[in-house]
């Protein structure tokens, strides 16, 4: 398991930390605390990103994401 910090995933998405701060607040994006910082599994992140994409329209923000640097080469 390689845990993300919110920086490594506003970085990854192009979504600003602050929304994806608030997200996790709400629960609408996966992450967890660690004593008083947020940290997002790497896998998780993933599925959530995969899960978006399908429900993506044009003009989404998530048709902007940024290539994932984290993952496998295929």
């Amino acid at each position: 398991m390689k845990l993300l910090t919110l920086d490594d995933c506003a970085e990854l998405t192009a979504i600003p930390k602050s929304t994806l701060r608030k997200w996790a607040k709400e629960n609408k994006f996966p992450a967890f605390k660690v004593e008083r910082n947020w940290r997002v599994d790497e896998e998780d992140l993933n599925h959530w990103l995969v899960g978006k994409k399908r429900k993506r329209s044009s003009n989404s923000p998530f048709t902007r994401l940024k290539p994932n640097k984290f993952a496998p080469s295929k």
